[in-house]
């Protein structure tokens, strides 16, 4: 059971491998929390996105939440299990706050290049407000998973409300 939540809570290994590349190439004087674990687990949350899921109504954000629940238990336990508060090599956090990102997004309905534009900007505004925490830096401070999930939930609603601004307004 522990080797399925930390496969899970690592983006089926994705966070282990940027990990273990940043500290074998450790020349560069940089924090092991910048080891690119995030970036790969939110390109991972979009490749989801690709292949078929996406949340344009109530019922599918109402799944969302269901799965953002399990992922905080998964989590929470990865954390426990690894010993190290918000381990960088979880990246399950940032695959579940980039699919708040698209929520009431009709991804799968527009053509190609509108879809591509959207996801890509999807991405930019997610990361940015992940990795800025601004205005939620202290959520991450919370116990367990809800400290480690909850921030990039936040990070996901406030790239899903500029993009839908950006949707309806251009």
């Amino acid at each position: 059971m522990n080797f399925l939540i930390l496969f899970l809570s690592t983006g089926f290994g994705l966070g282990n491998l940027a990990y273990r590349t940043i500290r074998r190439f450790k020349f560069f004087p940089i924090s092991d929390k910048w080891s690119g674990g995030g970036f790969l687990g939110t390109l991972l949350g979009l490749g989801l996105v690709m292949i078929g899921f996406s949340f344009p109504g109530w019922r599918e954000v109402g799944l969302l939440f269901l799965f953002t629940l399990a992922v905080i238990g998964i989590t929470g336990k990865a954390e426990e299990l690894l010993g190290q508060k918000d381990d960088p090599r979880i990246v399950l956090d940032e695959v579940v706050g980039v699919l708040w990102s698209l929520i009431f997004l009709p991804v799968h309905a527009w053509n190609d290049s509108k879809r591509i534009v959207v996801l890509a900007a999807a991405l930019v505004l997610f990361r940015i407000f992940d990795v800025c925490k601004v205005p939620f830096r202290s959520v991450q401070n919370l116990q367990g998973g809800i400290g480690i999930v909850l921030d990039d939930v936040l990070a996901g609603l406030c790239a899903n409300l500029i993009l839908q601004a950006c949707i309806r307004f251009f």
